[in-house]
């Protein structure tokens, strides 16, 4: 829907010959049902009217149909829900006045901040409308959030649980409820039994139901439960009646890709479950269940990237209880909210803030504020559509089997297509022309091509792999092969010129003899030697200019840039930036070619390093995987003298440094002689017993805020990253790439 509004717009701009302007003069047309969402907008009680148009358009759904709401609405039904219409309006914002545009924003923030469910993620459409999200999130600028997110099969009471649980105003019925991914803000509340907290807002996020038998994308399915887990502290896995093992294989698989994602996302994410609906709400008796969910996570190595134990089980009994006033089963009956359930909720609410607050330290600044988590929720869903290979197996097994495929052809391939062969192959081709030496790849390749697919075939019949594993492997090995006979051909031509350019070079007084006989003695016009030295210069002249005008020197760039990427295979190019990274550089590689020393080539390499490096300082730092405190890596004085390109001393100073300032802090205490006396004995101990027992004290770990200090200085000095007194010694790093690229330049590894 956002994109066919889009291109509608667009092709009603184009044909008014306009353009999409805060000019008020000249709006634009968007709609009955636009303007009449605006005019409600500018209400006075206009949050009380969006609740009461929510509540009836409700009910012209109800009236519709289950079966017609789980699948894809009319068009004349479509604005029948809430959602749709901001949805609207938010296409038609940048095509509206400026006063409209802040109108539209600011009720939105009202809407959000009031607790009102917001969309995040368009499930219609697997569509991210980020960038107006961003514009209205800047009011909470500086608001500290905890991230919740709930995932879980369709009708398992998701929308319910974190209603009671929060006091949300998820939408609720039978069916396709949730389409996409929503989310609420709850202000948080210092007098309940959490007691204080660090942050200001809980984000709930309320995802469509899984393992949905209407939309039938189990990719879909996939991706949903992956963003979830990078994107909050804690995930409630919601389960009806019992353990669903296909909502298993999707969490473990996920999971996997969690570990596999090379973006910021939270570190070792908590994973509750709650088992919902449960006749026996007895924990004790789904111990051996929740126990092999464990042991399967630490066999696949798994137990570090999502936090599960036993303690994060729960079970609750049915929310709801049909009560029949009379034994005629067709009238209808009241529903009761079984206070029970209520109870336990609550009690489950508690469990589940204490829970996320011990990941909330782990996100660091990632989460500062709602804003902020957008910006890393945006990282996280544009690399999921950039590598569908995170969420395209069934399960953890099938990618691990399709991984270890991959190895052995790329171990095959690197044996028998070695770069011995590929020198050989050059070497049969240079006495024969373009036309000859591609019939020769051709037919060399044919043949590996049929010994590669034979082998293939006995690797998948002894692996027992899958009919998609068996045609994925299948069209990954020819496209290897295809790529490498390309490469290797088009280098064969390479090598065919330059050895024709070789013997036009040693050739060359004779056909310059030969071109001065043709043109000026064979015209038989008798010359002086002046007028004769007159004609070759004016002959010479004009092929230089006709040899300038047919080169391009950008064209010829790309192509070489292009042909160095060629000779690269699948399995190297995964070392290497984008193609396209490297093309987007060809006017400052242009440029460098112009310098007449290797000295300026570096200079001017080392300036754009510079200006590039400050304008990725946002990247400058990753967040990786194993950056918590709850992991079993501990990092102490001594990892500090073994860093390679950070400045060791400064880093000492630095830690000597903040510690004094927490010791004089904690020296302000109430028992501060005693607490003195006490590290004073202990350290007198210790040191009389190292120096008995000959052993080195053991080191201290260094504190977790430490760390996240220099974190912080690192990011600070990536404005001037070249300065040698950071500790991040760049500038030393980019010498020894530059000096070792030198290297490879002279290839003797002389100075240069």
């Amino acid at each position: 829907m956002f994109r066919i509004n889009e291109e509608l717009y667009q092709l009603e701009l184009n044909s008014n010959e306009t353009k999409p302007t805060n000019d008020d003069s000249n709006p634009t047309e968007c709609g009955k049902i636009f303007d009449h969402f605006v005019d409600l907008l500018k209400s006075e009680n206009m949050l009380m009217s969006l609740d009461l148009l929510s509540a009836e358009l409700k009910c012209e759904r109800t009236a519709l149909g289950g079966d017609k709401l789980a699948s894809e609405l009319k068009i004349e039904d479509a604005f029948l829900s809430l959602e749709v219409l901001w949805r609207n309006s938010i296409v038609c914002y940048d095509h509206t006045p400026s006063d409209i545009q802040n109108l539209i924003r600011k009720a939105y923030y009202e809407f959000i901040a009031s607790g009102f469910p917001f969309e995040i993620i368009d499930g219609d459409n697997f569509h991210f409308q980020h960038q107006f999200l961003e514009k209205v999130l800047k009011y909470f600028q500086g608001q500290k959030i905890l991230v919740i997110s709930i995932i879980g099969p369709q009708n398992s009471g998701k929308s319910t649980l974190l209603n009671y649980m929060f006091g949300t105003l998820f939408d609720v019925r039978d069916g396709r409820c949730t389409r996409g991914i929503y989310g609420s803000l709850v202000k948080t509340n210092v007098g309940t039994k959490i007691g204080k907290t660090d942050f200001d807002y809980i984000l709930l996020i309320d995802t469509e139901g899984l393992l949905s038998i209407e939309k039938g994308d189990k990719e879909y399915d996939r991706r949903l439960v992956l963003f979830c887990l990078a994107v909050s502290h804690l995930v409630i896995v919601n389960m009806l009646s019992d353990i669903n093992e296909a909502l298993k294989d999707i969490l473990t698989l996920c999971a996997d890709s969690l570990k596999e994602l090379g973006v910021n996302k939270v570190n070792q994410p908590k994973v509750h479950f709650v088992i919902n609906q449960k006749a026996d709400p007895n924990i004790e008796n789904h111990i051996a269940s929740i126990n092999k969910i464990i042991a399967d996570l630490k066999e696949k190595e798994l137990s570090e990237v999502i936090d599960i134990s036993t303690d994060t089980f729960h079970t609750l009994p049915s929310a709801f209880n049909r009560i029949r006033t009379s034994t005629d089963t067709k009238r209808p009956c009241f529903i009761r909210t079984e206070p029970d359930f209520i109870e336990r909720t609550q009690e489950l609410c508690d469990k589940i803030i204490q829970s996320a607050k011990s990941c909330y330290g782990r996100t660091d600044e990632m989460f500062s504020d709602p804003r902020q988590w957008l910006n890393t929720s945006v990282t996280i869903f544009d690399t999921l559509q950039k590598f569908p290979d995170l969420t395209y197996f069934k399960d953890i097994n099938e990618r691990r089997q399709d991984d270890q495929i991959r190895k052995d052809i790329g171990e095959r391939i690197s044996r028998i297509l070695s770069a011995n062969s590929r020198e050989q192959m050059i070497k049969e081709s240079l006495d024969k022309n373009e036309g000859e030496i591609r019939q020769l790849f051709q037919a060399q390749f044919q043949i590996h091509q049929d010994d590669f697919d034979n082998e293939l075939e006995n690797t998948l019949k002894v692996v027992k792999a899958s009919d998609r594993i068996r045609d994925r492997s299948r069209q990954f090995l020819k496209r290897q092969i295809t790529e490498i006979s390309n490469a290797w051909c088009a280098a064969a031509v390479r090598a065919c010129d330059r050895k024709e350019m070789e013997e036009l070079v040693s050739n060359g007084a004779g056909d310059l003899r030969q071109l001065i006989v043709f043109n000026i003695i064979g015209g038989g016009e008798v010359m002086n030697h002046e007028k004769a030295t007159q004609k070759f210069e004016a002959m010479w002249k004009e092929n230089l200019i006709r040899i300038k005008n047919s080169f391009n020197p950008i064209a010829q760039l790309r192509s070489a840039i292009k042909f160095v990427y060629g000779n690269y295979n699948i399995f190297e190019k995964q070392c290497l930036p984008a193609k396209e990274y490297v093309l987007m550089a060809s006017d400052l590689i242009e440029s460098l070619s112009n310098h007449k020393s290797l000295e300026d080539v570096a200079r001017g390499v080392k300036k754009a390093f510079d200006e590039s490096a400050v304008n990725l300082k946002k990247n400058a730092i990753e967040d990786h995987r194993s950056y918590t405190n709850t992991i079993s890596i501990s990092y102490t004085q001594d990892t500090i003298y073994n860093f390679t390109h950070l400045d060791t001393q400064m880093l000492t100073d630095y830690y000597m440094s903040i510690q004094r300032t927490n010791e004089e802090a904690s020296d302000r205490t109430k028992h501060k002689k005693n607490e003195q006396f006490k590290t004073f004995v202990q350290k007198g101990y210790e040191k009389v017993k190292n120096t008995v027992c000959g052993t080195k004290p053991k080191p201290e770990p260094l504190p977790f805020n430490f760390r996240t200090e220099v974190r912080n200085r690192i990011y600070t000095e990536m404005e001037n990253p070249l300065k040698t007194s950071n500790i991040l010694i760049t500038s030393n790093l980019f010498d020894k790439i530059i000096e070792r690229t030198m290297d490879e330049i002279n290839g003797d590894g002389t100075e240069y």
